[in-house]
């Protein structure tokens, strides 16, 4: 039973008591621990958690204060008036991928509206695509600035959470769909899609995912006096003879949050090559079923890749993966690579057979430092 909750001083101390044992020789820790339960208590910021068995497993901590150590002297990330930073999103290893962050930062993202918070911003290292990806994903879209932070570059995104009165740019084709109950549909949409709502009514939501946006109506039967109802024998599944297409940076953000709500796959996930005149588009998808069996079809351009520079190589890692022997590998490591968690597709050396692969961790260490663990996950 999971418990999603603004935290309490309970937990932030078993959160950093948990730390602190696991960095006995970092003195450091203590003093960060005074640090944040101090600024918590005095309103500076605020951390929510989720809970596994009263036992925190995962944190993610607004901050309201320039005060704050990591945004100190960074008035366009945090003021102390209408902007806030998001900060220190943390998940155990364990229960990654289940949807868990995505429900702390909505939580976080409501408290901040009822502090007259306006705009969050959020950063990431420029070489972690999965992490922008994500950020974009629950819409931090607006560049705000860059920095140069224990020698890497960090990426600053803002997300407006009061729009007031501004317009919504839509765009030029928008699906409206009825649906039987609205709020069950918002719920799949948001809660298991990450879809956010940009405004609604009471019988109708807009939702927005990235630059996608539908229109979820209520269905009234039977039709009424200007109903657009084309005809009241509206039964499951909604929507026959067509599916919406959803091109998103990395699919597997919603494919994991699916699976883990065990919400069924229609079409699971697929390596498709679509002509477009002289161009041939590779891309990984699969399909889903709506509350009311409207087909989404999530998309993502992707690559083929091989192990090694030659096909000796190629082929008998290809084969240890594909045995099941090899689940992890290492490579050297070069300041300008992008390291990237998600799908991918693994092939042999002459592209005849692939796999689909989902890289689920990466991490920097020095060679002497590979743990016995990884080698022996090496598969070699």
């Amino acid at each position: 039973m999971f418990i999603y909750r603004k935290a309490t001083n309970d937990d932030l101390e078993r959160i950093w008591n948990k730390d602190i044992e696991q960095n006995k020789d970092d003195e450091r820790y203590l003093n960060w621990k005074r640090q944040y339960i101090e600024n918590n208590k005095n309103d500076n910021c605020a951390t929510f958690v989720v809970l596994n068995n009263e036992e925190p497993i995962g944190q993610v901590t607004v901050l309201f204060s320039p005060k704050c150590s990591a945004v100190k002297n960074k008035t366009s990330l945090c003021n102390g008036t209408n902007t806030a930073n998001m900060n220190a999103f943390r998940i155990e290893k364990e229960f990654e991928n289940q949807g868990h962050i995505s429900k702390l930062v909505k939580l976080a993202e409501e408290y901040a509206k009822t502090k007259g918070i306006k705009f969050l911003t959020i950063g990431s290292e420029a070489k972690e695509s999965r992490n922008l990806a994500i950020y974009l994903h629950f819409g931090y879209t607006e560049f705000v600035t860059s920095m140069i932070e224990d020698n890497d570059l960090i990426l600053y995104y803002m997300k407006t959470l009061t729009k007031g009165s501004k317009k919504m740019k839509f765009n030029c084709l928008i699906p409206e769909l009825r649906v039987f109950d609205l709020e069950k549909s918002k719920k799949f949409y948001t809660e298991i899609l990450g879809f956010e709502i940009a405004y609604a009514r009471n019988d109708f939501a807009m939702l927005v995912l990235g630059n996608c946006q539908i229109m979820l109506q209520q269905l009234t039967l039977p039709s009424t006096n200007g109903s657009w109802n084309v005809t009241d024998d509206m039964k499951y599944p909604l929507g026959r003879g067509i599916n919406f297409q959803i091109k998103l940076p990395d699919i597997s953000i919603v494919y994991n949050s699916l699976k883990h709500h065990n919400i069924e796959i229609f079409i699971d996930l697929l390596v498709s090559d679509y002509q477009e005149n002289d161009i041939i588009n590779h891309v990984l998808e699969f399909l889903v079923q709506d509350p009311d069996g409207y087909l989404l079809r999530f998309q993502q351009d992707i690559e083929d890749w091989h192990f090694g520079d030659n096909k000796q190589m190629a082929d008998e890692l290809f084969d240890l993966v594909l045995k099941g022997d090899k689940t992890a590998t290492s490579y050297l490591y070069n300041k300008n690579d992008k390291l990237d968690t998600g799908f991918s597709i693994l092939a042999n050396w002459d592209k005849t057979k692939k796999i689909i692969l989902q890289t689920t961790k990466i991490y920097k260490t020095t060679f002497d430092n590979v743990t016995e663990e990884h080698a022996f996950k090496e598969g070699e």
